[in-house]
C-alpha cells in the first residue's frame, strides 16, 4: 500500500486499501493518466506507450488523457490552468522537472513538479493517500518565480478520467423547505456543468460528482470525488469521442464572482483540495467513507473540546 514509483520508465502508482491510481510521464514530458479502478498489485501492468497521430483531425493533445492539461497548443478540450503572463501570452508549455514523496502520521504524499519552458511558472500536482479512511486526495500548487504578476484565468486541481460511457452524474438540487433533493442524470456527449455561486454550498449544487454504472444501494462501480471546502465552485462533467468521461472541480476562481486572481511575484497560490476514490460496492458505502473521514479527521478540528456554558 501506498506510492510505488518506477523511476526507469517514470510510472508513478498510488494505491490504497481497495483501488490503484496510475499515472506517468511520457515521451514528451506531458503528464499523462494510465488507470483509476480497482486495485492492481503489479507494477509491471503500466506501461506508457509513445503518442501519436491519429488524424490531421485528431491532435496528440487532444486525445490523451492528462493529468493536468493546460491551455495551448492543440488542446480543444477542457484543461486545468489558463495563465496570462505580464508579456500577454497566454499558452502554457510545462516540461517535468522530478518528484517528491513525503511521509508523516497520516499519510504519503507525492509531488509531481513542473515548469513552464519559457517563464518563470512552476506547478506542484499533489497526491496524498490517507490509508485509514482508504482515500486519496488531490490539489495544486503555482509558483510564480519570477518579479512580474502573472493573471490566473483559470485554475483546477486537476483532471479525472473515468475509462466509461454512459455513466450517470449523481448530485443534489432543491429550494427552501425542500433541499438535498438527489437527481441522476445520464451522461452523454457534450457537458454537464455544474456550479454555485452562493459563497456557500446549497441546494442548488453540492461540490462533489458521483459517477457510476447504473449502481444502487447495494450493487455497482462507483466513481467519486468531493472538494474539502466550500464555497463557490464550477465543475465540468464530458463524455469525449474517444470512449472516456472526463470531470473536474473547483473552487471558483473563473466564470463567476471571482473573475481571475493575481499570482505575484515570488508567491505561491493552491486551489482545489479534493478526495477521491473508486468503489466497486454500493453507493451508500460512499457516504459512510466520508462520514468516518470527516468525522474522525476533519470536523474535529472545529470543534471545542470539553464542557461548555449553555444559555438558557
Amino acid at each position: 500500500m501506498g506510492i510505488v514509483v518506477n523511476d526507469s520508465q517514470n510510472l508513478f502508482m498510488l494505491q490504497t486499501r481497495s483501488n490503484s491510481y496510475a499515472f506517468g510521464i511520457d515521451n514528451q514530458g506531458l503528464v499523462r493518466h494510465l488507470y483509476w479502478g480497482s486495485r492492481i498489485n503489479a507494477m509491471e501492468d503500466f506501461e506508457m506507450p509513445e503518442l501519436a497521430e491519429v488524424s490531421t483531425n485528431d491532435p496528440v493533445y487532444e486525445i490523451t488523457k492528462e493529468e493536468f492539461p493546460v491551455y495551448g497548443g492543440l488542446r480543444y478540450k477542457e484543461h486545468c490552468l489558463k495563465d496570462t503572463f505580464a508579456d500577454g501570452t497566454r499558452d502554457v508549455a510545462y516540461e517535468y522537472v522530478n518528484y517528491e514523496i513525503q511521509k508523516n502520521e497520516q499519510c504519503e504524499e507525492l509531488v509531481i513538479i513542473l515548469k513552464d519552458k519559457h517563464y518563470a511558472l512552476v506547478m506542484e500536482l499533489h497526491y496524498k493517500i490517507y490509508e485509514a479512511y482508504d482515500l486519496m486526495e488531490r490539489f495544486v500548487v503555482l509558483k510564480n518565480e519570477s518579479t512580474e504578476v502573472m493573471q490566473i484565468e483559470k485554475l483546477h486541481s486537476g483532471q479525472f478520467h473515468v475509462p466509461y460511457e454512459g455513466l450517470n452524474f449523481r448530485n443534489v438540487h432543491g429550494h427552501w423547505g425542500a433541499e438535498q433533493q438527489k437527481f441522476v442524470q445520464k451522461v452523454d456527449y457534450g457537458k454537464i456543468i455544474f456550479e454555485n455561486r452562493r459563497g456557500i454550498s446549497s441546494h442548488n449544487h453540492n461540490p462533489y460528482f458521483i459517477l457510476d454504472q447504473d449502481a444502487t444501494e447495494t450493487t455497482g462501480n462507483v466513481y467519486f470525488g468531493a472538494l474539502r471546502m466550500t464555497g463557490n465552485f464550477s465543475g465540468a462533467v464530458e463524455q469525449t469521442q474517444y470512449g472516456e468521461t472526463l470531470v473536474q472541480l473547483t473552487h471558483m476562481i473563473s466564470h463567476g464572482i471571482l473573475s481571475r486572481e493575481k499570482a505575484l511575484p515570488h508567491r505561491k497560490f493552491s486551489v482545489g483540495i479534493q478526495q477521491m476514490d473508486f468503489r466497486q460496492c454500493p453507493t451508500t458505502c460512499i457516504s459512510l467513507q466520508m462520514i468516518f473521514y470527516f468525522g474522525k479527521d476533519f470536523v474535529r478540528y472545529f470543534i471545542i473540546p470539553g464542557k461548555q456554558p449553555v444559555l438558557m
